[in-house]
């Protein structure tokens, strides 16, 4: 299995994201969360990117071969909360058909660590 770390981050947004790059808040907290700690706490304005907190929290989860068996993504918007859900769907579509090479590391390392490899 070919290594990935946080310098691939940026690469697996793209392929997430429709090729749109990270802001680089985003890939600070991808850095930091890959090499093993959440900050407390986020406060960011609105139109800022948070929901590609849970992109960060799936890549540093393969990244690190562990991690939470559930994410929670806590807002009192409801509109916000159904959006989060449809980006986190595109995500799995997008790792399941994983037509890009690091959707393909990412899928497989999410697999393994899943401990269904047979998918």
């Amino acid at each position: 299995m070919t290594p990935i770390d946080s310098s691939h981050f940026a690469a697996f947004y793209r392929a997430i994201n429709q090729g749109r790059d990270p802001f680089p808040w985003q890939v600070r907290l991808a850095e930091h969360v890959c090499a093993g700690s959440w900050p407390a706490s986020l406060d960011l304005p609105t139109a800022s990117g948070k929901t590609s907190c849970i992109d960060i929290a799936l890549f540093a989860m393969a990244v690190r071969g562990q991690g939470p068996r559930r994410i929670f993504f806590v807002i009192d918007r409801r509109v916000v909360v159904d959006q989060a859900f449809e980006h986190m769907r595109r995500i799995a579509a997008a790792l399941i058909e994983a037509s890009d090479e690091i959707l393909k590391r990412v899928a497989e390392r999410l697999i393994r660590l899943g401990g269904d490899e047979k998918q």
